[in-house]
Formats: structure tokens, C-alpha cells, sequence
């Protein structure tokens, strides 16, 4: 009897000993699942204990090139921070800005292109880009100086020293009296820089750099300021003011209240404005739906006005041509013609 008990109460332990174990796995989490198994292969909402729960289409820490441009998602930058990164065979230094409401943009960017949009976002942001994945162009992204003073936000890219070629094209110097040029030449072209039929340099000797862009987007009633050398500005959506000073890249102006610019042989186009003072030497002028003022000056480029209604207009040039319409224009030129159409 006493060892009929005994077999069965150790028969009872081992029973309780298996349903233990059982119960401690069945609390052991599962193996980790597959990359991206449970999760929505759509990048719209799920919804997750009753909360809709935003998802990204892409996976975590990776930025996405027009995040910094789209003010409904959480951006890539944090507010007052840099943040360099590789998107889409494009290196990339991003910055948004820690003070909210109108700013005053300072960019300078020596050869390349510089697009800035005024609307749409309660900061300032900015995106630095090449395609160079190293060199003297990705080391002047890299190190652009991006910095803030209230409502001042200033974008320096560092200049390039030495020759270099940019894009495609050439440059040639012909036989004439003679030129001094003192500081670097820089061909944005890719092509050769020629003396009296004699090869200096180029694309064949020295180094081609990718062209640099610096896309900048600022908050309402915001003003721009740039200087470059060779570098072309657009601006979009409409801005207080945009003062702008070039060698020989364009200016394109799509709305402000104000517009001054002066280029040596780059073209200016400015519309939707209310005042505009343009100065070039070569270049041509373009000014479209003026409201108020101008005043317009170039050696041989030609000018075009077209006004929305009677303004105060003073247009010189000495061998390009004047043609405007909408308003009276005191206008004058050596040798160019004046038309009103």
C-alpha cells in the first residue's frame, strides 16, 4: 500500500513538472518574423489597437531626397540641425531651420545652380547636392556653412580653387591687345580653355566637377539674397524681395514685391513685380507684369517690358534693342531700336 502511494505521487510530481515547462514556452516569444512580414506593404495608415498609425514606404533611417521639401511628413532634418546623406546617386547636406515665420536667405554658391521656393513651409530648408561621391565638389558640399542669426539664414558653399570644368561647353580667349585676369578662371562648360589656338585647360586638364545645386524653401513673405560667379537663381512662389549678383549666371524671378539684380553677361527675367532695378552688361533684360517702377540698364543686351499699368520707367541700353508695352517708358539707346508694341 505504502508503495502504491509512493509511485503514485511521484507519478503526480512528473505531471506537474511537464505542465509547468509547457506553460514557461508558451510564454517565450516567437522567433523574429521576416524583414517587413506583419507590416502593410502600402505606404498609406494602418490601424493598430484602434489608432491609426501612420507607416512610411520606406524603411526606417532611410531619407527620402524631397522629404525636406514636403511640409505635410515629418521631415529628415531635425529643426536646427545638419544632416548629410546618399539618396539616388546624389550626395546630400540637409538643414532645417530652428526659427519658424519669414527669413532672410544670404547664399552664396560659386558655379552651379541655386533654386529657392517662397511658401508652402513654416521654416527654412535646405538641401546641398552633388552627384560627386568624392573630390573637391563633394568636399564644397560637405563643408557648406549653414548658419542662423534671427531671421537671417546664411548658405555659403565654399569656393573651388584651382581650374576645374563644370557641365559642358568651352571657353576661348582669341587674339586681342591683351587681358589680365586677376583670381581663378573657371570654366563651367567641360570643354577647353584656348589661347591664340594653344589648349591651357579644361576638361582634359583639371579636374571635372559635378554641378552643385543648392534647393532652398522658405516660409511666406520671406526675402533672398545671392552672389555667385557663374551659378544660375530661380526663384518660385513669390517673395518679399530678391537681390541678386552674378557674373554670368541667370536670374529668373517668378513673383516679388521687389527685384535688383546685377549680372555681367548673365540674362534676368523677372515678372509678377511691382519694382525692379536690373543692371547688366551684356545680358538681356525681360520684365513682365510690372506694377509700379523700374529701372533698367545695359550695354548691349536688349530690354523687354511689358507693364499692367501706367508705371515710372527708365530703360538704357547702347546697342541692344527696347521693346515694351503697357506703359509709357523713357527709353534710350545708341544704336539699338526702340519698339512699343
Amino acid at each position: 500500500m505504502t508503495g502504491a502511494l509512493l509511485v503514485l505521487l511521484a507519478t503526480l510530481a512528473t505531471c506537474a513538472a511537464v505542465s509547468y515547462v509547457l506553460r514557461r514556452r508558451s510564454t517565450v516569444l516567437p522567433p523574429a518574423a521576416a524583414p517587413g512580414a506583419g507590416r502593410p506593404r502600402c505606404g498609406g495608415s494602418c490601424t493598430t489597437h484602434g489608432t491609426a498609425t501612420a507607416v512610411p514606404d520606406h524603411p526606417e533611417g532611410t531619407p527620402r531626397v524631397n522629404e525636406i521639401h514636403r511640409p505635410d511628413t515629418s521631415p529628415a532634418v531635425r529643426e536646427g540641425q545638419t544632416r548629410q546623406f546618399q539618396r539616388d546617386g546624389r550626395n546630400f547636406k540637409a538643414y532645417e531651420a530652428a526659427r519658424a515665420g519669414a527669413t532672410s536667405l544670404d547664399v552664396h554658391l560659386q558655379a552651379g545652380e541655386i533654386k529657392v521656393h517662397v511658401g508652402g513651409v513654416d521654416r527654412a530648408q535646405v538641401l546641398v547636392s552633388t552627384t560627386d561621391e568624392s573630390g573637391r565638389g563633394h568636399s564644397a558640399v560637405m563643408n557648406t556653412a549653414i548658419t542662423e542669426n534671427g531671421a537671417v539664414l546664411r548658405v555659403h558653399v565654399p569656393d573651388i580653387k584651382g581650374s576645374f570644368s563644370m557641365g559642358g561647353g568651352s571657353f576661348q580667349v582669341n587674339n586681342f591687345g591683351g587681358m589680365h585676369i586677376d583670381g581663378d578662371v573657371i570654366v563651367t562648360g567641360g570643354g577647353n580653355v584656348t589661347v591664340n589656338g594653344r589648349r591651357l585647360g579644361g576638361s582634359s586638364s583639371g579636374e571635372t566637377i559635378a554641378p552643385i545645386t543648392v534647393e532652398i524653401r522658405l516660409p511666406d513673405r520671406s526675402a533672398v539674397k545671392s552672389d555667385s560667379v557663374s551659378a544660375s537663381l530661380n526663384v518660385t512662389g513669390h517673395a518679399a524681395r530678391v537681390d541678386a549678383k552674378s557674373t554670368s549666371g541667370d536670374v529668373v524671378v517668378a513673383s516679388a514685391l521687389e527685384v535688383c539684380a546685377q549680372t555681367t553677361s548673365g540674362d534676368v527675367v523677372a515678372e509678377n513685380t511691382a519694382n525692379a532695378q536690373i543692371t547688366t552688361m551684356s545680358g538681356d533684360i525681360d520684365v513682365a507684369g510690372l506694377t509700379n517702377g523700374a529701372g533698367l540698364s545695359t550695354m548691349s543686351g536688349d530690354i523687354k517690358i511689358e507693364a499692367r499699368q501706367e508705371c515710372s520707367i527708365n530703360a538704357t541700353s547702347m546697342s541692344g534693342d527696347i521693346r515694351h508695352s503697357g506703359s509709357r517708358v523713357n527709353a534710350s539707346t545708341m544704336s539699338g531700336r526702340i519698339r512699343q508694341r
